[in-house]
């Protein structure tokens, strides 16, 4: 009962979000009740109480997949565990310090890859997707994305493994309540990168971490960016207002990641709003108000000491591609705009195939 409570909780905003908009949701907070020994869930819809909760000490990362992770085989679904014992997004304290110092180089070589990518072979490939038989925003966004972090995987892994849209689409841990054999499985394309990258060379600490964070929690919300910036680049076009150069700046308002997760750690009150010890926080990234998306009134790099540690790859993939829809040549006008697949719980925003 529990879980389906917070299942309708999360869907009430999750599922009826646009790529613009989240639903509005009159309570700043909302409490649910504890059923039975459980630990008491909260949902934050305000999201200067979200930002103030996330820079708060009195709440910590959590490992929201611990439970899940004993209920399956460990042989199974090792990297998924290596990955959350090693990534400093799931790590507190000093600990979640010196990790994240120890991986700011490794992320540093992934821009420079792509400071090094020309614009005008992003183009091309924009180009060649809208050149084909079913053009649409997703299909731009899959090719753009898979495209970047191929070069960020080979760069990190010093090899030229390929990797394929299985394994780059198809790893989506963040689930509210995933199923062992889901985990199994993601855990399983995970394994098949790693391999062949381990047959040709083994990676040190830091680069294992950072293959595992690329293909764990980092396609899912660029892909959304990316397919979200490509719709905003449609409208313009389909609408006449593109001139061929694109818009002054670039926008970052969108929240690819829909929520995230903290633990209370010791009573305390935010905003009016008390939280006991143990209080499971439900925070979500834009304001759950109706109102659109805009740079105050949405996180989508999070706050805090938690703040996305891939944030400046993330800005170089967006600026790239900005500049790539600048210098395409194809027709936008035969390409389709994909909409927010409607019911999702997942913590990241799913574009879908309307073109499938």
């Amino acid at each position: 009962m529990r879980i389906l409570k917070i299942l309708h909780a999360l869907q009430s905003v999750v599922g009826f979000r646009t790529e613009d908009t989240f639903p509005n949701r009159p309570a700043s907070v909302e409490f649910m009740d504890r059923d039975g020994d459980g630990p008491r869930a909260a949902f934050v819809h305000r999201i200067g109480i979200t930002r103030r909760i996330l820079e708060d000490g009195a709440f910590e990362q959590m490992r929201f997949l611990d439970d899940y992770l004993a209920l399956c085989d460990p042989r199974r679904t090792e990297w998924i565990r290596y990955f959350m014992d090693h990534n400093p997004e799931f790590l507190n304290g000093e600990v979640h310090r010196d990790r994240s110092r120890l991986l700011r180089p490794e992320l540093a070589r992934c821009v420079r890859r792509l400071d090094a990518m020309p614009v005008a072979g992003v183009a091309a490939l924009v180009d060649g997707v809208l050149a084909s038989e079913r053009p649409s925003t997703f299909r731009i966004a899959r090719a753009v994305t898979a495209h970047y972090f191929s070069a960020c995987l080979q760069e990190i892994s010093g090899t030229n493994v390929s990797v394929d849209e299985e394994v780059l689409f198809g790893v989506d841990i963040f689930l509210p309540f995933p199923r062992p054999a889901h985990l199994h499985a993601c855990n399983q394309r995970v394994d098949s990168y790693i391999a062949a990258v381990r047959r040709i060379r083994e990676p040190s600490p830091a680069e294992l971490i950072v293959l595992l964070t690329l293909l764990m929690m980092g396609t899912a919300p660029t892909v959304a960016t990316v397919n979200w910036t490509a719709n905003r680049w449609h409208r313009q076009v389909t609408s006449g207002t593109a001139s061929g150069s694109p818009p002054p700046e670039v926008d970052f308002s969108l929240a690819p990641t829909s929520f995230v997760m903290r633990r209370c750690v010791e009573d305390t009150e935010v905003e009016g709003h008390s939280f006991e010890q143990g209080d499971v926080v439900y925070l979500f990234l834009g304001e759950a108000s109706g109102c659109p998306l805009h740079r105050l009134n949405s996180l989508p790099f999070g706050a805090g000491r938690h703040t996305c540690s891939g944030q400046p790859l993330s800005r170089r993939m967006l600026e790239l591609t900005h500049a790539a829809f600048g210098e395409s040549r194809g027709d936008w006008n035969r390409a389709v705009a994909s909409g927010v697949v409607p019911g999702r719980s997942s913590a990241f925003v799913k574009f879908e195939d309307v073109t499938a």
